[in-house]
């Protein structure tokens, strides 16, 4: 992958489902723990705060670290797979936002997705 792509990857990965950001297939009743930690070190290399200061390089990364911590805890994962079909039924939702939105009201944050 180019520098150019990954400019646009970085750019755009805040649209993504956790699972595009890995491409892994939703429907795999297992996450390869491994995979995921490669992808995210090779994200990290590219976006964390000490290698490329900009704001959407943090938003990418922490979406990332946020997406890997989720797919690879199995709690984690179902809630997050659970709250994706239940945001695919209500109309005027992106799915991604909803989740992210849900996922910082438990950290006290608030949601406006329900």
């Amino acid at each position: 992958m180019n520098i150019n792509t990954m400019q646009v990857r970085k750019e755009t990965i805040l649209g993504l489902s956790y699972y595009e950001i890995f491409s892994l297939d939703p429907s795999a009743s297992d996450v390869d723990f491994n995979s995921v930690h490669r992808a995210y070190r090779r994200f990290a290399l590219l976006f964390h705060p000490d290698k490329d200061p900009s704001p959407a390089a943090r938003l990418a990364f922490e979406r990332v670290k946020l997406a890997a911590e989720t797919l690879t805890d199995p709690l984690k994962r179902r809630e997050y797979d659970e709250m994706m079909q239940k945001s695919h039924r209500h109309a005027g939702h992106s799915p991604c936002l909803c989740v992210a939105a849900t996922t910082a009201g438990r950290n006290g944050r608030g949601s406006s997705c329900g």
